[in-house]
This record gives structure tokens, sequence and C-alpha cells, in this order.
């Protein structure tokens, strides 16, 4: 038997009573949702454009550890996130006139550690070295019939070896930056250094044109500044002896209560997102040959400490 409704509920007043409730509360739903987002810090993190690494997130392009970044943040939710890209140089400008924001994946430097709250240490990274022309490679100093064998950049430097690039606002270990900035003020007309302030891959460009015979930089730019397979044999790493055999990656906060806060967070979420398997596994995949090899011993032993 059908039951007939009721007169009332068909009336057009109540049928205007509960459009006129469902409208309400979607606007509380809305009201309460803006609130929520206008309430929530924002966070701005800075990082330079160092692909393999870093790339431009803001427009979807992802370097390695840009893809690991992402996963972290979707952890904190009580935070806005905002990226802007600034060279390593530009980042330190910024900690010292007391801008606050974070910076994804840096290198604890002893000019750096008064400015930012550091997380522990994800992962060891490759210290950077030599790039250097494939074909160059017999005039390197000492012996060069083991890859993973250091060179001297003082011993390269001193014999003459040919012009090398490197970039003016990159961090590359303080001994390689005292004896850079050291060579360029005895003799700022010497034609063994080249530095710009562009990037590796406008470096990149002349050391295929043999305009330099090598440029400082990690081994997982090797690849990366040569994607072609045929140009990628031009190039061959070094590891350098003025370097330590790895660096530790971080993350980092400017020194106020909000970055310590985050990077608190943040090593909660390193634990729970098991991040060092992860940031590992990115940064493996940016490694061949010798320097891959080599990696994986260094790892073992840095967890071993």
């Amino acid at each position: 038997m059908h039951r007939r409704t009721p007169a009332a509920v068909e009336s057009p007043l109540f049928k205007g009573l509960l459009g006129a409730v469902v409208v309400l509360l979607g606007l509380m739903e809305n009201a309460k949702s803006q609130e929520n987002t206008e309430s929530r810090e924002v966070v701005e993190w800075l990082a330079p454009y160092f692909p393999p690494f870093h790339k431009h997130p803001d427009r979807g392009d992802f370097g390695y550890f840009d893809q690991l970044h992402s996963e972290l943040i979707e952890g904190l939710p009580e935070y806005d996130h905002r990226f802007t890209q600034a060279n390593y140089s530009r980042i330190l400008y910024n900690a010292k006139l007391g801008r606050s924001f974070c910076s994804q994946a840096l290198i604890k430097t002893p000019e750096r550690a008064p400015f930012f709250h550091f997380s522990r240490p994800i992962i060891p990274m490759l210290s950077q070295g030599l790039i250097v022309r494939t074909d160059a490679l017999p005039r390197l100093p000492g012996d060069q019939s083991d890859p993973n064998r250091p060179v001297s950049l003082v011993a390269v430097l001193s014999s003459g070896f040919g012009p090398i690039g490197y970039l003016k606002h990159r961090t590359y270990s303080k001994p390689v930056d005292d004896l850079l900035r050291t060579y360029e003020e005895d003799d700022p007309e010497n034609t063994d250094l080249y530095g710009s302030a562009r990037t590796n891959e406008v470096l990149a460009g002349m050391l295929l044109t043999g305009r330099l015979v090598a440029i400082l930089g990690t081994a997982s730019e090797v690849d990366q500044l040569t994607p072609d397979q045929k140009a990628s044999k031009a190039f061959t790493f070094r590891p350098l002896t003025e370097t330590p055999e790895y660096s530790q990656l971080h993350y980092a906060c400017t020194r106020d209560d909000r970055g310590r806060d985050i990077i608190e967070l943040l090593n909660v979420r390193f634990t729970e997102l098991k991040v060092q398997s992860r940031a590992k596994e990115l940064y493996q995949s940016t490694l061949s040959g010798a320097s891959a090899e080599r990696y994986e011993s260094v790892y073992q032993r840095f967890m071993a400490r």
C-alpha cells in the first residue's frame, strides 16, 4: 500500500525552508574550511635549480629529492607550503637577513650552522669532485687506472692541466672553497679556473666544445649533463683528495621557534616513512659505473657508524 506524503512536506514553504537549511549548512562548511586554511602557517621552501636533485617542483617538474620532499610534506598538514627557487648563496644570505624559511637537502657547513636548525642526517652523498673530459684523463696527475682513486685538485691546478670550471654560488667543501678563493685572489687573471654565476649545464656545454677540460660537480651530474648516450662517454668523474669521502644530507630551517618545530616534526616523519631507504633509492638511481659501486660501500660504512 502506497503511503501518501503529508501535504505539509510537499508545500512550497517547507521546500523553501529545506533549501535554505541546505544552503546555510554549505556556507558554514565552506567558512570552516576557509578558516582552517587561513589559520595554517605558510612555510616557504627554498632550493636551488640543481638537476638531477632539484628542478622546478612549482611547475610539476620534479628532481629526485623534490619527489622525496613532496612525500614528506604530505605528512605536515598543519602547514601550507610554498616553493621558491634560490641558489645556495641566496639561501644563506636570506638566513643572515633573518627571514624565516626552510630548505630541503642542505649539507651542514660551518658557514651555515649558526643560522639553521638541521635535521638528523638522511643519507650520505658522494662528495663533489671533478667531471673531466674523458680524452683528457691521461693528462691528469697521478695513476688513473682506478676510477675511484681520488685526485688532488692542488696538483691538477699546479700541473697546467687546463681551465676548470666551477660555480661561484655553490659550496663544494670548505677546503675546496678556500682553495678556489685563494687561487682567484692570488691571481685574478689566471687561466686555470673559470668561475661562473650560471649553471653546470652551461659549463657542460663548454666542456663538450673543449673550452674547458673539467668542471667541479657531483657524480650524479655526469649522466644528467650528458643525456645523449654518445656524449655521456665524453665525461668521467674523479673524486678529490681535498674533500671527505661523503657529505651528509640534512633538512634545515632558520633558527626560530617555528623552524625548530618543523625540524622536530620532520625527524619523526623520517622514521615513519623510512625516508632513509627512500632517499638512498632515489640517490642511487642517479649514479652509474664506478660511482655506483663506490657509493654502496660508502653507504654501508655510514650505516655501521
